[in-house]
């Protein structure tokens, strides 16, 4: 019964909006491509990737888009096959505190060692297997970002390599995040053998945040999930539906 609480909770804080802005995919259609918003007038002053597996096909996109250089971070590969100049790759993982798979600093310590404390338009995004929740929790410097790409880790499974983090953390990281960002798409991966936490919220999602001041206007999007910009992670499965956000639960 706990269990069943802490999640209709979880539920609460996590529902996307629509909003004046235009969504957009870049990074292709596979893993590793991404929901954001296209924001008028806004020059993105970094792209700040974390947990990149080698993988660099969004930092690309976002590149030839935007021409903003990225700041990619990952501790778990010795380094990046194909290293453009515009990308600035650093064997450090992130965390908010220790962390005892390898050297991790702090968002906010990355924010000051690249000099950009002054910048306003950052763009984040982050897919480190459940270090996710502390790493954004212990942030000071969020409002930073003009947008968050999230891909959030829900596991409570022992033989998963997610870490098993209190749904309650979850909770916190989620209420500071709707203080000053509105979620404006979600999208449930697919990857897992057995995806569902519950009925209805996968244990991995991507969701995508833009700062409120921003948005001119925003309510919650009663629309159908997955959309047309949406494709599944895993392509020999079929893509989850979602919409927990829709719904009244009994506690």
């Amino acid at each position: 019964m706990q269990f069943h609480t802490e999640v209709i909770n979880l539920k609460k804080t996590i529902a996307p909006h629509k909003t004046n802005l235009k969504k957009i995919r870049i990074g292709g259609n596979d893993d590793g491509g991404y929901v954001i918003n296209e924001i008028p007038g806004v020059k993105y002053d970094a792209l700040y990737s974390y947990g990149s597996n080698d993988c660099i096909i969004f930092e690309k996109a976002f590149y030839e888009k935007y021409g903003a250089d990225s700041y990619t971070y990952d501790h778990t590969i010795p380094g990046l096959t194909e290293h453009p100049p515009y990308i600035h790759f650093f064997k450090e993982g992130v965390a908010g505190g220790y962390n005892p798979m390898g050297p991790c600093n702090s968002i906010d310590n990355h924010i000051s060692k690249n000099n950009h404390k002054d910048s306003k338009n950052l763009f984040m995004q982050i897919d480190v297997e459940g270090h996710e929740w502390e790493s954004l929790y212990m942030c000071d410097r969020l409002d930073q970002f003009a947008q968050l790409i999230i891909e959030c880790h829900f596991s409570r499974n022992p033989f998963c390599s997610t870490p098993i983090i209190p749904i309650p953390s979850m909770q916190a990281v989620f209420e500071k995040l709707n203080k000053n960002f509105v979620c404006t798409h979600v999208h449930g991966n697919n990857n897992e053998p057995c995806p569902w936490l519950d009925l209805n919220l996968p244990k991995v999602i991507e969701v995508s945040y833009v700062r409120k001041d921003l948005v001119e206007d925003y309510g919650v999007d009663m629309g159908t999930y997955p959309t047309e910009l949406d494709f599944p992670n895993r392509s020999d499965f079929p893509d989850l539906p979602i919409d927990w956000w829709k719904h009244t639960y009994r506690q």
